[in-house]
């Protein structure tokens, strides 16, 4: 299975007129630049160096305390309407909420609708996630003005990139302010706060909901419906800071998950995980006697084969050799562990091994029974489940029945995701991507060798140069903004050095490696009855897959009438969802008819600014 702390790294992840269709990254002006020019309507940009390092070590700090800014002006067109806008980069001051005192400077983007109300003007916040994921993934990718030409899933070229507008840009809905979490872009810890201080489930949430404090207050957006958007991590971000919101007097409208995670200790489950690899073979055309049908008709199929065949044999195997595998590895009693140590050196098979502490002690009777009777439940599928799986995953039988199959003193091979992105393709010397199974890359000869998988894996390794280079042009030449740090669009150390502890609305540990936070949404979805939920998902994700997703949401503690406000969305796509065209599009069509639901109704607008007031009031203690 691939290191969580290398997947964890990468859960990631100014418009022109549309006669012009898209900008190259160089100085060119279009159309609709010259149109601005000659008319008189654009005004004094302020471009702004910025002199300060910004350090993204875990120890690392800044002294300074000041928001630079840089402002630029521009104009797109979304459906026929042309919307002249603000960009804004540059950082913002959070304060700790129990002292007041500055601890970290939040570096930002934000893009705004010129002459709107504010108090009628939606405003979303989005991030990525990681943990150590800056917001470059969802503002060159998704519903910014711009975003970046790509070729995925196939490998986009080098340079020269393209940059174009945005016609699926959300600007016509809502005003965008993208967020880099501390130890990202350029946000830093301000002293004597380090920037370890916010790498954390709940520290992080806090310093979210610090910024967007700061961003309302700032710009005068209290009143504004609000939103938030995050991606991979970014879900549970999103679900943490949303009950953080509630508590400081900020009830949202909406919020949307992309790519979920919000169970961890469901990461990669059978049940949630098979559709996930059968679309994948549907995709590469590697499923066998499978009737032709559309790819959300075969989902359908595959979550029912997967939630009444499947899964309940690879997953009562997996349970089974839990409770043998501690018993034999990690047992309570410190004398038998020792022993067992040892033992499992000496014998070569199971058997032997319970034989002789059947003839024992008392306690170590007791084990050899308990061993035995594990050993007798971890049943091998059967090779027609084992052929049947085969046939719709593409892979081989005897890997599906390898899930089931009990070695000595050794880990079992329980989890075929790894194995199915390296073999689906073999025979044409190729992987698939695991953020993206529709995306391919060479894989023979050096490259299967290489340590890190996100620098081999086709779906990363198709775009990441094209981002770069796009990024740094348009955070010069368009935002205006310069400095002297290295941008941080994706930070390992935050990753390996996060947090996972987190106390969920209940008072409970829902932190560590099972990691849960479909509690803190259920909690704010339920305080706050017309907060709405738009879930995105894409059937070629293995790293989120979009039926765990689908089980998680079900999951959750709330009432019918509660779980009216959630719409789940799956689209023929990856982990970015975005970088696919006809999905971006659908899923921005899809997102304007969520955001219109959420701000055309009165009564509910009504009811979530009074709850934000009587919050507020209750923690002001005013009567």
């Amino acid at each position: 299975m691939i290191a969580i702390s290398i997947i964890l790294g990468a859960i990631n992840s100014c418009g022109k007129s549309s006669s012009v269709k898209n900008t190259s990254l160089s100085n060119e002006n279009s159309l609709l630049d010259q149109e601005n020019a000659n008319s008189g309507l654009n005004q004094v940009e302020k471009p702004f160096f910025d002199p300060i390092i910004y350090g993204s070590g875990p120890y690392d700090f800044v002294t300074d305390k000041t928001e630079g800014e840089a402002i630029s002006y521009n104009s797109i067109i979304i459906n026929n309407k042309k919307i002249n806008y603000t960009a804004t980069a540059g950082h913002l001051v959070t304060i700790n909420p129990n002292t007041s005192f500055p601890n970290a400077k939040i570096f930002y983007v934000a893009f705004t609708a010129n002459n709107k109300e504010a108090e009628t003007r939606p405003v979303t916040f989005l991030y990525n996630g990681g943990p150590g994921s800056s917001a470059v993934w969802l503002l060159l990718g998704s519903f910014s003005p711009k975003r970046i030409k790509t070729s995925l899933p196939d490998y986009t070229p080098p340079a020269p990139y393209t940059l174009e507008d945005n016609p699926d840009s959300l600007l016509d809905k809502t005003d965008l302010v993208f967020i880099n979490p501390v130890g990202t872009g350029y946000s830093t810890a301000i002293a004597p706060n380090k920037n370890q201080d916010f790498w954390g489930v709940d520290q992080d949430a806090m310093s979210i909901t610090g910024f967007i404090q700061r961003y309302l207050t700032k710009n005068g957006r209290w009143n504004s419906p609000k939103y938030l958007m995050g991606e991979s991590y970014g879900t549970p971000r999103s679900a943490v800071t949303s009950y953080f919101l509630h508590q400081s007097g900020i009830d949202l409208n909406g919020i949307t998950l992309i790519s979920s995670i919000l169970d961890y200790s469901k990461w990669w489950a059978p049940e949630g995980m098979l559709p996930t690899l059968a679309a994948n073979a549907w995709y590469h055309k590697k499923t066998i006697g499978v009737p032709s049908q559309t790819l959300p008709q075969y989902m359908e199929q595959m979550k029912t084969y997967s939630k009444n065949v499947y899964a309940p044999v690879v997953q009562n195997w997996i349970n089974n050799y839990s409770q043998f595998n501690k018993l034999l590895t990690n047992n309570s009693d410190p004398v038998i562990k020792n022993e067992l140590s040892d033992m499992l050196k000496k014998y070569t098979n199971y058997n032997d091994l319970i034989t002789v502490l059947s003839m024992g002690t008392t306690a170590e009777k007791t084990l050899s029974k308990q061993l035995s009777d594990l050993i007798n439940k971890m049943n091998v599928m059967s090779n027609s489940i084992a052929q049947q799986t085969a046939n719709y995953t593409g892979l081989d039988a005897s890997v599906i029945q390898s899930q089931t199959v009990l070695p000595y003193n050794q880990a079992p091979f329980s989890d075929i995701t790894d194995y199915a992105i390296g073999r689906l393709l073999a025979d044409k010397g190729k992987a698939i991507g695991i953020y993206d199974g529709r995306a391919t890359g060479i894989y023979t000869g050096i490259v299967k060798n290489i340590l890190n998988y996100l620098d081999r894996d086709p779906s990363t390794v198709n775009v990441q140069a094209a981002y770069t280079a796009a990024w740094n042009f348009y955070l010069n030449g368009e935002l205006k903004y310069f400095s002297t740090s290295a941008f941080q669009d994706l930070n390992l150390a935050v990753s390996n050095n996060w947090d996972y502890t987190h106390i969920d609305p209940t008072g409970e540990n829902k932190g560590g490696s099972g990691l849960y936070t479909a509690g803190d949404l259920a909690a704010t979805m339920s305080l706050n009855p017309d907060l709405k939920l738009f879930q995105a998902s894409g059937y070629y994700d293995s790293v989120t897959p979009f039926n765990q997703t689908n089980l998680d949401l079900a999951g959750m503690d709330i009432e019918p009438i509660i779980r009216k406000n959630i719409e789940i969305n799956v689209y023929p796509s990856g982990h970015m969802i975005y970088l696919d065209g006809n999905s971006r599009t659908k899923m921005k069509n899809d997102l304007s008819k969520f955001y219109d639901s959420t701000t055309h109704d009165p009564l509910s607008m009504q009811r979530i600014l009074k709850l934000q007031k009587d919050t507020l009031n209750s923690k002001m203690n005013v009567n």
